[in-house]
């Protein structure tokens, strides 16, 4: 649409450009815009809302579109820097006040990351929604020595880092298996776990009492009258 605009709005014996220069001026900066995609889905989910509280999600947020409009306009402006160099000529981003050029690409980041920020947003609450039913019945896989165990989500208590592996606890047993705590996270997020501890995922649903400690931790009692500690950096999630 922006092209088509340029184009209409420059008919051919008015231009000061070539053809294919809004061509390139626009899919540069579309390419550098979805090729950062991926970082602002791994950003939403690896600081989520709900687990690191609102002000460090603010901050999060803004480092990641600072990074986000370094990276497109730097990475739009190479693109560009090279179709031009192909063409015999030099590409001036700037255009005299180098300055005002930033904020204007600036501003114009600012709302396309408030814009995907929220289509992410809107996806993770919808699929929450849609898929919680079945997840439920979805079985935990669990590679214990040479067996494999499973086990329903429902029936586990914690789970603990311990190295290279996680302890995955239930009423009566506890499994060691290799694996990092925030695989499980992941996979365990939408069945009602909370990480609590930079080494330890709790059931919501066997949680009994919170109760604060003064140091800003929490000792949490579970169903089956086991306690464990909570940090005073995930409180925002219980």
């Amino acid at each position: 649409m922006n092209i088509g605009s340029v184009l209409i709005e420059n008919p051919p014996d008015e231009r000061h450009f070539k053809f294919w220069e809004p061509i390139v001026w626009e899919t540069s900066s579309a390419v550098m815009t979805l090729g950062g995609l991926w970082a602002w889905v791994l950003i939403y989910y690896r600081f989520p809302l709900a687990r690191v509280g609102r002000w460090r999600f603010v901050a999060v947020q803004l480092a990641g579109f600072l990074g986000y409009t370094l990276s497109h306009v730097g990475g739009m402006v190479a693109l560009r820097e090279l179709a031009y160099a192909l063409d015999g000529r030099d590409y001036d981003f700037s255009q005299g006040d180098l300055w005002l050029r930033v904020i204007y690409e600036g501003r114009k980041d600012a709302l396309g990351y408030l814009l995907i920020l929220a289509i992410i947003w809107v996806e993770d609450r919808f699929s929450r929604q849609m898929h919680v039913a079945p997840a439920a019945r979805r079985k935990l896989e669990i590679r214990d020595g040479g067996r494999t165990v499973f086990v329903d989500p429902a029936e586990v208590l914690w789970i603990e880092a311990a190295g290279n592996y996680v302890e995955v606890h239930t009423t009566d047993k506890m499994w060691l298996t290799r694996g990092v705590l925030s695989a499980w996270e992941a996979q365990l997020s939408m069945e009602g776990f909370l990480r609590i501890h930079r080494s330890r995922l709790v059931n919501r649903q066997h949680i009994q009492t919170i109760e604060p400690l003064p140091s800003g931790d929490v000792r949490i009692r579970l169903t089956d009258g086991r306690q464990i500690i909570g940090s005073r950096r995930y409180k925002a999630a219980l």
